[in-house]
């Protein structure tokens, strides 16, 4: 298929979620557990899903950009919380528009992925502000989930952009190594929050640590298991 951006042939292969984000995540293991409720059962995956069938070559380069500063943040983040948590701690942030653009080409990545209708009104919106100079007027927060098993340290866990609700406003939101970012899509903004706390303003970023929850009865996250307890069908003999 050819690049969605520019229309040529070659394409090369794009990770929705940066493959080095789920190599922190394995911790020396050799693979990652990987459930959607896109498909049936668990997969095991070393680098996270992908497609080929997305970017050029140069256009893929784009987005490696943002890639490495939305790892090199997880990095600085997951040491903070390390070290500060549990209730809140303070990120570097020098380049918020670097951010803002690393959100949108995840959220951008996962729509095209499947072949899913584009960002409706907001389609031409995120593609300029991914791959030219445009603006993107989205409101943007990060926190650290405290989501655990058997009331154990917080996980860490990956999580695909999904459509959602954040404080009655049509929001996107996905997680990365147990850091959930949220993208506000709504017309109507957001409620008043600190200037410390948007994403793709401040710096430093103040991350706030969320409420301990148990991981397997978080709401969003239930068609996800849902699917993940399934078991796939064999394949049929002829």
């Amino acid at each position: 298929m050819p690049c969605i951006v520019c229309g040529a042939n070659q394409t090369v292969r794009s990770h929705i979620i940066p493959k080095a984000v789920t190599r922190d995540l394995r911790r020396g293991a050799p693979h990652a557990i990987q459930g959607s409720s896109r498909h049936i059962g668990v997969r095991k995956t070393p680098g996270g899903a992908f497609s080929d069938d997305l970017l050029c070559e140069m256009h893929e380069a784009v987005t490696s950009r943002f890639d490495t500063y939305g790892v090199a943040f997880l990095r600085r983040a997951k040491e903070a919380f390390d070290a500060y948590g549990p209730d809140t701690f303070w990120v570097e942030n020098h380049e918020p528009e670097t951010l803002s653009r690393f959100v949108a080409s995840v959220i951008w990545r996962e729509v095209h992925s499947f072949g899913d209708q584009p960002l409706g009104p907001y389609e031409g919106l995120v593609r300029d502000h991914v791959f030219s100079s445009g603006k993107l007027s989205w409101p943007m927060m990060v926190w650290r989930d405290n989501f655990s098993l058997d009331d154990k340290q917080a996980m860490e866990f990956n999580t695909h952009p999904y459509r959602t609700k954040f404080w009655d406003r049509n929001a996107w939101m996905f997680s990365a190594i147990g850091f959930s970012f949220v993208a506000v899509s709504d017309k109507r903004g957001i409620p008043i929050i600190p200037d410390d706390m948007v994403a793709n303003k401040a710096n430093p970023l103040r991350v706030l640590v969320g409420s301990q929850m148990d991981y397997l009865k978080i709401p969003t996250l239930q068609p996800i298991l849902k699917q993940m307890r399934r078991k796939r069908p064999k394949p049929s003999r002829i």
